[in-house]
């Protein structure tokens, strides 16, 4: 049997130079997709994440966090908040809460990813809860209504009173006698 020549490869500097244009691209892009937004030093870094997690970017695009947001408004954002977080800004270093109450009195509480649990808001909050508990009264005062059915009308037939249908009114004519007549053949079958 004959040999087959394995197939021919390209050894001309296109090859290499393809090759090496692919490396360098991802060893620049792959830094660059893997870097987190860090706080400056000479800061709390809990205080800036606080912030930029806490802050919608107003870029426009799709509401994200200053932190998840990837668009250049989002960078000048953090670079705003480290310089209130640092002092390095108009006046002296803030507090996250502080900056964060800036820029709700700056832009409203829309610049928050979420409203915070007090006053009118509480009511996204507790709603929901409030809401649940009330479906979950009903399903249980519905299920306990029809779980005892009409049994307390068989009890007051055999007492000799009269009987009332669900809603404790009375009993129709007919329904009377059908009682009677049950109940006079379960006392001759005793």
């Amino acid at each position: 049997m004959r040999e087959l020549a394995p197939p021919a490869r390209a050894t001309g500097g296109f090859e290499r130079a393809r090759l090496l244009a692919c490396l360098v691209v991802l060893l620049v892009a792959l830094p660059a997709a893997a870097q987190q937004p860090q706080a400056p030093e000479g800061f709390d870094q809990e205080e800036y994440e606080k912030t930029i997690e806490t802050i919608l970017c107003d870029c426009g695009c799709h509401p994200q966090s200053v932190k998840d947001c990837a668009c250049g408004r989002a960078a000048e954002m953090r670079r705003e908040i480290a310089a209130f977080i640092t002092g390095d800004a108009d006046s002296g270093p803030r507090t996250a809460r502080q900056v964060i109450d800036m820029y709700v009195a700056e832009k409203g509480e829309q610049v928050l990813v979420a409203p915070e649990a007090r006053g009118f808001n509480l009511l996204a909050w507790l709603g929901p809860l409030v809401a649940l508990a009330g479906a979950l009264v009903g399903v249980t005062w519905l299920a306990r209504r029809w779980s005892h059915g009409r049994g307390g009308q068989d009890d007051a037939a055999a007492a000799g009173t009269s009987a009332s249908d669900a809603d404790g009114g009375p009993v129709s004519d007919a329904d009377a006698a059908y009682i009677r007549r049950v109940q006079r053949e379960l006392q001759e079958s005793e």
